[in-house]
């Protein structure tokens, strides 16, 4: 952010302290750099309603308070339900089945294997989870089930896939 968008987004909220010099805006700008605005609108709001207004708040703790907004909308972005597809009646193809149990026909939907509602694996058996069951263990009278990593740890996609998402909100709550 320039010290003109600084000045523009921060005057009304700091014209409740006292007029702040232009090195100061200086320093309110380069603490401010890479800030998104909307992160600054709300972190300033915040100042609005909690800070104690005896004096300008600190570059830092202007930074820290977006910092912290940007965190919490990445948090709720990341926890956001993914859409489940909806299957239309015009997905796949009708076929009527006799069940004898019931005595009649029933009609069935049957779709095609890369419907987007069919859930894939890419490994039967770990279900993507990266683990399986291990041997039950007896030991001095107990019984203990074991899990072990699946072979297909290291290159399966999806848990790889996994793997960097955690890697980026470790990287963005750092």
């Amino acid at each position: 952010m320039t010290v003109q968008d600084v000045i523009g987004a921060c005057g009304p909220v700091f014209a409740v302290f006292c007029d702040v010099t232009r090195v100061a805006w200086d320093q309110y700008a380069a603490a401010l750099e890479g800030v998104n605005p909307a992160d600054l609108d709300d972190a300033l709001s915040e100042i609005r309603r909690t800070h104690g207004f005896r004096n300008a708040p600190l570059p830092a703790d202007v930074r820290g308070k977006c910092d912290a907004i940007r965190r919490a909308r990445q948090q709720a972005e990341a926890a956001k339900p993914v859409p489940v597809p909806v299957v239309a009646p015009t997905d796949g193809r009708r076929q009527s089945v006799y069940v004898p149990a019931l005595g009649r026909e029933i009609a069935l939907q049957v779709l095609p294997d890369d419907h987007p509602v069919l859930r894939r694996v890419a490994c039967q058996r770990c279900r993507d989870t990266g683990y399986v069951e291990g041997e039950r263990r007896h030991e001095m009278g107990q019984v203990y089930d074991t899990v072990t990593r699946c072979a297909c740890w290291q290159a399966n996609p999806v848990l790889a896939e996994a793997r960097a998402r955690q890697a980026e909100r470790r990287k963005g709550a750092a």
